[in-house]
């Protein structure tokens, strides 16, 4: 898997980013909505204007940017798993949980901003049928 670094800081451990295929474009995503009950929902059209739904399973923690600074090799539309990710072990060492049975992703829109959650695992609707789905 490829690896690449983000932010000016390159060898922090959560700057260490996997570029993962989670079934879905995030590229030129419109009409993005979130909704947060235990589990994290993510609603959007991708660049066919065909309507994702991607649900994040037991999500302890998320974070928004509408603008994020990128650097040279980062895809600014991918998605990427964070690798030692410093925020995932502090939520769950919060929240009493195994740091291990989380992921932490980072969901790069280039058309309107970027969504960090982590989470154990997480399914994608593209259209009107499952697109696949990933575990921790």
């Amino acid at each position: 898997m490829p690896l690449a670094y983000f932010g000016e800081e390159a060898a922090l451990p959560e700057d260490v980013l996997e570029i993962v295929d989670p079934g879905f474009s995030t590229a030129d995503a419109e009409q993005v909505r979130l909704q947060f009950q235990g589990d994290l929902t993510l609603d959007f059209q991708d660049w066919r204007e065909v309507p994702v739904r991607v649900v994040f399973r037991e999500a302890i923690g998320f974070r928004w940017a509408d603008e994020q600074e990128w650097v040279d090799g980062v895809r600014n539309d991918v998605t990427y798993r964070v690798q030692g990710s410093p925020w995932l072990a502090t939520l769950a060492r919060l929240c009493g949980e195994d740091a291990g049975a989380f992921q932490h992703l980072r969901l790069c829109f280039n058309a309107c901003g970027v969504l960090d959650v982590v989470c154990r695992s997480f399914e994608a609707e593209v259209g009107d049928a499952p697109s696949g789905s990933a575990g921790g």
